[in-house]
């Protein structure tokens, strides 16, 4: 394994997050593994690829899936609608689903 690449096993990722994300911001390449095995990797982005997401903008992104028939849009807020679902008790959409993640 190359020098510049860290071994993290996916309970030391989620304890120390912030530091891993540190690392790769400095150009380290974390190795991802699950009971020692390799399953995935967290890097930097290449300075190639950063260019080219700075290069296209959210419009013209949109534009690009209009034209490929994905979506259309007519420029206009879309209309309100009604919610589709309705929670029971005094708590709200949100907390529940905060609730769900933990």
């Amino acid at each position: 394994m190359p020098s510049d690449v860290t071994e993290a096993d996916v309970q030391e990722l989620t304890d120390h997050l912030s530091d891993y994300l540190e690392r790769v911001e400095e150009g380290e390449t974390i190795l991802l593994t699950r009971e020692g095995k390799p399953f995935g990797r967290l890097g930097p982005v290449r300075a190639e690829e950063a260019r080219q997401e700075d290069d296209v903008s959210t419009r013209e992104k949109m534009k690009a899936l209009e034209e490929k028939g994905v979506l259309s849009w007519s420029g206009k807020k879309p209309p309100a609608r009604e919610p589709v679902a309705k929670v029971k008790g005094e708590k709200t959409v949100a907390q529940l689903l905060l609730e769900d993640r933990r």
